[in-house]
């Protein structure tokens, strides 16, 4: 059985999108902990790459193949990843349009 090429291209722009978020939020975590008013937002973001390796892991290991476990929620696991990974983004710019 062949794999279609879009299907791998999906793939791939995943790995190639998730991957390098971790360390975004890393970088983000030094920079913001600088600021006094960012402190706890800069906690929430270095506690954010362990939650979206755990999400990334279990969907991974548990949810991806036809005989895992987790395969009848792996499509909820996949949001849940995605939604994790990117409130970053809905976060900061909440507290961006809050600044004065």
């Amino acid at each position: 059985m062949s794999i279609a090429p879009a299907v791998i291209i999906h793939g791939l722009a995943f790995f190639g999108t998730c991957l390098p978020l971790p360390s975004v939020y890393a970088l983000s975590a030094l920079h913001l902990g600088k600021e006094r008013n960012w402190r706890g937002f800069a906690t929430y973001m270095a506690a954010l790459p362990a939650f979206v390796f755990f999400l990334f892991l279990v969907f991974g290991a548990f949810g991806n193949e036809a005989d895992d476990p987790l395969l009848f929620i792996s499509g909820l696991l996949q949001r849940l990843l995605l939604v994790v990974a990117f409130s970053w983004i809905t976060f900061t710019g909440l507290r961006l349009l809050r600044q004065p």
